[in-house]
Parts: C-alpha cells; sequence; structure tokens
C-alpha cells in the first residue's frame, strides 16, 4: 500500500508517493533513536490506550529541538504537556541556564512527564503548572511578562487555540516562534467551499475544533505582526514567526 502525504504547494508535484519501505527508512535512519522516549511512548499506551496518539511525533521533537538550539532559546512556554515527549525536546535545546513553563490540568498525564523529566535530569529546567492555560497566560502578562519568551507551543484543546494565539502573541518577544499543532486536524480542515488548485478537497469537517482552527489559520495567514507557514508533518505544525 502506497502512502500519499502532502509534501508542498508546487502543484505540478502536489503529492508525494511513498512506499511503506520508505517509512520504515524515515523512521529507523531520519530520526535519531531516543531510548528514553522509546519507554516514554509505551509506558503512555500502557497507561492510556488510544490516548496515546497525543503524544507529540518524533518528527516535529526532533525538529523543535534543532530549531531552538539554533536559536539559542531559552525561556520557553508549552500548553499541554501530556506525558511529556515534547517538554523533553524542548528541555534538553534550552540547556541548563534555560527555563521551560509547561502548562496542563491532567496531574495524571504529568506524573507520567515528571518521571521521564527526571531520569533525563532535566527536572531542574522545567516548572510544570497545573492549571487552566488562559487564566495563567493572562497572569504572566499582568506580571509584566509581554516579549519575555522565545518560544512558545500549542498542543491542547483545540477549541481555545485562538485564545493561546491571541495570549501569546503577547508574550514572545519579536523573532520568536509560536509553533501550533494540529493544524490540519486529521485532514478535515481544508474547506469544500475553498478551490485547491481547481479541485475541490473531498473532506467537509464541519465539528467545531475543525472550524476553528481553519479560522485561525485563515486569521495568522494575513497577521501583520507574524510570518508563518504551515509545515505538513504529523497533523500539521502551523510554524509562526513574530516579527
Amino acid at each position: 500500500m502506497d502512502f500519499k502525504p502532502f509534501v508542498g504547494l508546487d502543484n505540478e508535484k502536489f503529492e508525494q508517493n511513498y512506499s511503506r519501505q520508505t517509512w520504515e527508512y524515515l523512521k529507523q535512519i531520519g530520526l535519531r533513536q531516543d531510548p528514553t522516549r522509546d519507554a516514554l511512548e509505551q509506558e503512555s499506551r500502557e497507561l492510556f490506550g488510544s490516548k496515546a496518539n497525543m503524544v507529540t511525533q518524533r518528527q516535529e521533537c526532533q525538529l523543535f529541538e534543532l530549531i531552538l538550539r539554533f536559536a539559542g532559546a531559552k525561556n520557553c512556554i508549552e500548553i499541554g504537556v501530556f506525558t511529556g515527549s515534547s517538554s523533553i525536546s524542548i528541555a534538553r535545546a534550552i540547556g541548563p541556564q534555560g527555563r521551560l513553563i509547561a502548562i496542563d490540568v491532567n496531574e495524571a498525564f504529568t506524573n507520567v512527564a515528571k518521571k521521564y523529566w527526571k531520569q533525563e535530569g532535566l527536572e531542574d529546567r522545567i516548572e510544570l503548572v497545573l492549571r487552566p492555560a488562559v487564566e495563567y497566560l493572562e497572569e504572566l502578562l499582568s506580571q509584566g511578562k509581554e516579549n519575555f519568551f522565545d518560544f512558545a507551543y500549542i498542543d491542547a484543546d483545540k477549541i481555545n487555540y485562538q485564545r493561546y494565539y491571541d495570549l501569546l502573541i503577547r508574550l514572545v518577544r519579536p523573532g520568536g516562534i509560536i509553533a501550533i499543532d494540529n493544524v490540519l486536524w486529521y485532514g478535515s480542515v481544508p474547506d469544500v467551499n475553498v478551490l485547491w488548485y481547481g479541485s475541490v478537497p473531498d473532506v467537509n469537517d464541519s465539528s467545531p475544533e475543525a472550524l476553528l482552527i481553519r479560522a485561525l489559520n485563515l486569521a495568522m495567514q494575513s497577521d501583520p505582526r507574524v510570518n508563518n507557514f504551515i509545515l505538513p508533518i504529523a497533523d500539521g505544525i502551523n510554524l509562526v514567526y513574530k516579527n
């Protein structure tokens, strides 16, 4: 069976066919081996079953780690921790002088994350905040943290994505990056009323999540405060650079 991921916006090469063998090659050779992440993913499956699909995919984690190392980022914030996959990559990248604020509301999930943070020697770099994110972000603004953070990652409840973005665009400094996960929402975000290179997509999801993500993607495309692009890996990442 062939897989046909969307890999570019060149309408002459709208999709690329990858065989299962190629995907296995990319899995084995395209990413660094990571025993800690192997164990974290296995424990997430054992404890939380199908919810384990909330683990941030390795391609994304490695991308974030490379971006943050290149940028020399030190002050980061994450909304949506789950079992700690993305926070491990962020904390590795920012080094011992860096600090990550990791926000979630589920103690069962984050107890697993804390186990692996400690195992990796990263617990001193991460401050876990078990509170609703909007409330906490507003508190950071009231504390004078505007334009403070180098990097922010959003991977939480999709209904609040717009509110998270509106607050984080104030908290992240000019030259900083906001990464927003799941912006294709399992391929359901494209609107059947929008033409793509003369053809109409066969996906129509009118769920609140799809509608809100679709609206946010469109809003960011014309937001003069930022430059951005959607990277079509995993479930789609919108990488947003604050001007």
